[in-house]
């Protein structure tokens, strides 16, 4: 039972992905996260599209392919996020830092 929480945070760690990433794409309009879970195109994202998005989102944690999360697996997507953060790469995440990236990502989805 030991995986059992692991697999409870990252689905709670989804929930929040999901919500955010549906959030700023209804104040931007244009967000590739938001067009990839609308995937009948109504302007909408139903619990079936989000729960969809949620499936493709543990199949790509999931890189051993056994069906769950492990603890390395998780982290190993943990760590990628960070980085995309830490701009200097000194280990630290700042609040500038927070706002470059925010501001890189928001560019990418609006172009």
């Amino acid at each position: 039972m030991r995986s059992r929480p692991i697999i409870l945070a990252a689905t709670a760690a989804l929930g929040i992905g999901l919500a955010g990433g549906v959030a700023s794409a209804a104040g931007t309009g244009s967000s590739k996260m938001f067009q990839k879970l609308d995937t009948d195109g109504n302007g909408t994202v139903s619990l079936e599209e989000a729960r969809a998005g949620q499936g493709q989102w543990f199949a790509r944690l999931d890189t051993d392919g056994d069906g769950t999360i492990s603890r390395e697996e998780f982290q190993v997507t943990a760590d990628k996020r960070f980085a995309k953060y830490d701009l200097d790469g000194n280990g630290e995440v700042t609040p500038d830092e927070v706002a470059q990236a925010k501001a890189k990502w928001k560019n990418k989805t609006t172009n």
